[in-house]
């Protein structure tokens, strides 16, 4: 019954959002760019 998503998605989702790029935020979340377009 949790609907509600993940906090470290929504994470990723907010630095996609702000930074406009994959990339971006890859760098800016320490990770790569496919596990960002994977969330």
């Amino acid at each position: 019954m949790n609907n509600l998503p993940n906090l470290s998605d929504l994470k990723v989702f907010c630095t996609v959002a702000k930074l406009k790029s994959f990339v971006e935020s890859a760098e800016e979340l320490g990770t790569s760019p496919a596990f960002i377009s994977k969330r």
